[in-house]
């Protein structure tokens, strides 16, 4: 039927990024965010760390459950403000490794 929106009514399709296009507009919206969200661990990801001036807040959530060591990947892009959120009464650090826990990297920053 006649309409808009939803399956192929014969309107073009959006045409598909190379990898290349796709990696530059990422870097570009990584730029001009204000906000970005993800993990402790995929702060490590190489396209946070081409950002210019880093970032002048963390916010930590769930930090109770986070290691003292997972918490140094994202405050490497030297936060003036760290915050963190969690309440310590709950679950604690996760650490899968025994060897880590005897060395005593199951501490959080709490």
């Amino acid at each position: 039927g006649g309409g808009s929106g939803g399956g192929g009514g014969g309107g073009s399709a959006m045409p598909r990024l190379s990898r290349d296009q796709l990696r530059k507009l990422e870097e570009h919206v990584l730029q001009e965010a204000h906000i970005v969200f993800c993990t402790m661990s995929s702060a490590a990801d190489l396209r946070l760390e081409k950002l210019d001036g880093g970032f002048e807040t963390v916010v930590f959530d769930e930090a109770a459950q986070a290691s003292e060591l997972a918490t140094l990947i994202p405050l490497r892009y030297g936060a003036r403000l760290a915050i963190l959120v969690g309440d310590p009464q709950q679950l604690p650090a996760t650490v899968l490794s025994m060897r880590a826990k005897e060395l005593g990297y199951a501490s959080s920053l709490f």
